[in-house]
Order: C-alpha cells, then sequence, then structure tokens
C-alpha cells in the first residue's frame, strides 16, 4: 500500500508541476504568516 501511495502522490506531483505551480510554497520557502496563538484559559494562582 505505501508503495502504491508514493507512485500516485509522485505522479500527481509531476502532473501539477508541468500543468503550472502558482509559485514555490510559502510554508517551505517561510514567507507564510505565523498561525495565530490559541487563547488560554486564565491561571488562577
Amino acid at each position: 500500500m505505501a508503495l502504491v501511495t508514493y507512485f500516485w502522490a509522485v505522479t500527481a506531483g509531476v502532473k501539477a508541476h508541468r500543468a503550472g505551480l502558482p509559485g514555490p510554497d510559502p510554508v517551505l520557502d517561510g514567507s507564510a504568516a505565523p498561525a495565530p496563538e490559541p487563547e488560554r484559559e486564565p491561571v488562577h494562582a
């Protein structure tokens, strides 16, 4: 099953590349805005 998934992913990636991706992945190049931190409940001492 892992080999099938691997080859499917490679094929999908090649097709996407040939179709023309809009640009580099913003997650990999670090230009994406950081995700907001979740709100925390106040700690009672």
